[in-house]
């Protein structure tokens, strides 16, 4: 498989995620007590700022996540990246030199992260509306996916100001 990834796309790529990611994770923190429940968006902000980048504003409404189950839906879609980011990390770590600011990925938790919070959601099945999770799950997709289409639309994404620390 051959992947081409410049400084440049993988700058955009970080600014394209990180308004999402804060608006998700800010709402799950705030609706659901998980103990292991790690915000990830504070590293994507200071990689972000280490490439001397700002985030692009959100292109699309975030979803209506008014219940417990359909934040645990979002949650799955959250935590389910973290098992991307390995692989993510590893690419942008092999494929870049200098090798810009890695920490959203290469710290996001992988396959531990990933175990833990199924664990913390197994001691809840009784309590969790398939549908409404369901529906957060499918609802958090589509706006990840509309906001990059939109980030892709724009053509004003600021390049990188700064030289990878």
């Amino acid at each position: 498989m051959s992947l081409t990834l410049s400084l440049e796309d993988y700058a955009k790529a970080l600014a394209s995620l990180a308004a999402p990611q804060r608006h998700l994770e800010s709402v799950a923190m705030s609706s659901v007590q998980h103990p292991l429940l790690r915000a990830r968006w504070p590293d994507l902000e200071a990689d972000l700022a280490a490439m001397g980048r700002e985030h692009v504003p959100l292109q699309a409404s975030p979803p209506a996540l008014n219940t417990p189950s359909a934040v645990l839906g979002a949650l799955y879609v959250v935590e389910g990246s973290c098992l991307g980011a390995e692989f993510i990390a590893r690419a942008v770590r092999t494929r870049l030199h200098p090798v810009p600011p890695c920490r959203f990925f290469a710290c996001a938790g992988g396959q531990p992260r990933w175990h833990a919070f199924w664990s913390w959601v197994e001691t809840r099945a009784e309590c969790i509306d398939l549908a409404a999770a369901e529906s957060g799950a499918v609802d958090t997709f589509g706006f990840y996916l509309k906001h990059l289409d939109g980030c892709m639309a724009k053509s004003d994404i600021p390049p990188t100001t700064a030289t990878p620390r």
